[in-house]
């Protein structure tokens, strides 16, 4: 057995290589004891266990891992930060900011964000109900990326759109194979962003529509260029994220006969202005170009020559309420400003006027699709005429955002 000693006033432990724990053997402390013979280290770095059920287990266990050089973090000990980081996050902002609390923190940091992002939807989805509005629309909800699986097998009563929930990137391919008398949908599965390309060839009995898949993030090029064999919409080739500009002119070397979409293509981020300059031959939209998020207002100024169209420039993420204020002869949309994003609701409390007296008329069915609005907002103005389709689609990122960086912030970083 083990023997404590106390030497100096600090405990130490007496060990042989061989009771060393198991979760101990992969570190760089482990490898350099000798088979025999005894060792003694500090007994506040030494757990004969990686259970963590207490603050004071994560503390022995958290210096016990970085006196031996584990070389990844036992996950007990992750979980329990995860579970308990207000209080584990107290901890480490009290202690100095070494490399080791930094190396942790680089670990723990993404892994917070996303279960913080599973307790935000809880509760947002708890202030959702307590609305308790007939106009909701459950479709377009299922397939709102705030509403996760523990959401939806949690509140088995609600009337999910299985088909638009297939959709939901919070939907994986191990939920929807532990779940196989659930109605899902392939055909909305094919727009899935968890469904990969492995997944896809590992499962060829699964009805697979490689016309609408081209649309899927996770398609590439490559992909494509080796199974031509498959009925892949080339044409609409143009809305995959993957798919740039360099990529179609390739693709139109191949396929001169295709005819791509320029009036959805002009919104496209993987336009830019210089793409559209240096092909003119192009029938390019140049209301659709006002709101791609590559055009910004430094360019809309240096480019009075092309016919921008302010409806669609109102509503471009770059447009902001000092720019609206700072220029009253241009006649921006109500409509659209409603739901810029950088429309906060403290600004549409705020102004009833544009910067010329004109009356704002805020437009409360495009404010619904605001990602600055809450549902607390929504519940404390019902007078409000909000849109409740738009409403149940909208991410509402920004108090997200808000939210995850306090959190960080308080108990973390």
């Amino acid at each position: 057995m083990d023997n404590i000693l106390e030497n100096n006033k600090i405990s130490k432990i007496i060990l042989r290589k061989e009771n060393i724990p198991f979760y101990l053997h992969n570190s760089e402390l482990y490898e350099i004891i000798e088979e025999k013979g005894e060792f003694e280290i500090p007994i506040n770095c030494y757990k004969e266990n990686d259970i963590v059920e207490s603050l004071d287990d994560w503390i022995l266990l958290f210096d016990t891992v970085n006196f031996w050089m584990l070389k990844a973090y036992p996950l007990p000990l992750l979980q329990y930060t995860l579970d308990n980081y207000k209080n584990v996050g107290k901890i480490l902002k009290n202690i100095e900011n070494d490399g080791k609390i930094h190396e942790f923190k680089m670990i723990i940091v993404p892994l917070l964000k996303k279960y913080l992002k599973d307790e935000w939807s809880t509760i947002q989805f708890n202030a959702f109900l307590k609305i308790q509005d007939n106009q909701w629309e459950w479709s377009t909800l299922s397939r709102n990326p705030n509403i996760t699986w523990e959401i939806i097998r949690d509140n088995p009563d609600k009337p999910w759109n299985y088909s638009w929930l297939s959709e939901n990137p919070n939907i994986t391919w191990d939920i929807i194979k532990a779940n196989p008398k659930l109605q899902w949908d392939y055909e909305a599965l094919n727009s899935n962003p968890n469904i990969t390309w492995d997944i896809i060839k590992n499962n060829p009995d699964k009805p697979w529509n490689y016309y609408d898949l081209a649309n899927n993030l996770n398609i590439t090029w490559d992909i494509i260029q080796s199974n031509q064999d498959k009925d892949w919409d080339y044409p609409g080739l143009c809305y995959n994220h993957n798919i740039s500009w360099d990529i179609m002119k390739v693709v139109n070397q191949i396929h001169p006969e295709i005819e791509w979409d320029y009036e959805v293509l002009s919104a496209d981020p993987k336009i830019t202005l210089d793409i559209v300059q240096s092909h003119p031959e192009i029938e390019w939209d140049y209301d659709f170009l006002s709101m791609n998020p590559n055009i910004t207002w430094d360019i809309v100024q240096a480019h009075p020559e092309i016919d921008w169209n302010y409806h669609y420039l109102s509503m471009n993420k770059n447009i902001t309420w000092d720019i609206v204020q700072a220029h009253p002869e241009i006649d921006w949309d109500d409509d659209s400003l409603s739901c810029n994003p950088n429309i906060t609701w403290d600004i549409i409390q705020s102004y009833s006027k544009k910067p010329d007296n004109r009356e704002i008329k805020w437009n409360y069915g495009a404010i619904s699709c605001n990602p600055n609005i809450t549902w607390d907002i929504v519940k404390d103005n019902p007078d409000k005429d909000w849109d409740y389709l738009f409403l149940s689609e909208n991410t509402m990122n920004t108090s997200y955002e808000i939210w995850i960086r306090e959190n960080l912030i308080n108990y973390l970083i």
